[in-house]
């Protein structure tokens, strides 16, 4: 999107450049250890947070998501 709206690119570079480091940072974790970053592997949704105890949550967790 940055790319593409002529008036971000210049506004908004120092965002798009943190977004492609991060890119590059999850890469090469992902190669060296063979999983997803731990930021991008233990996400959840803000609001599933507060019901991170109910039971739906904890099934999706256990499947890795594969359930949703």
């Amino acid at each position: 999107m940055i790319d593409r709206v002529p008036t971000l690119g210049s506004k908004y570079a120092g965002l798009r450049q943190k977004m492609q480091d991060a890119r590059i940072e999850a890469r090469e974790y992902t190669r060296s250890h063979g999983e997803d970053i731990p930021t991008v592997r233990d996400w959840v949704w803000p609001d599933a947070a507060d019901a991170a105890d109910s039971s739906e949550v904890a099934a999706t967790l256990s499947t890795g998501g594969d359930n949703e």
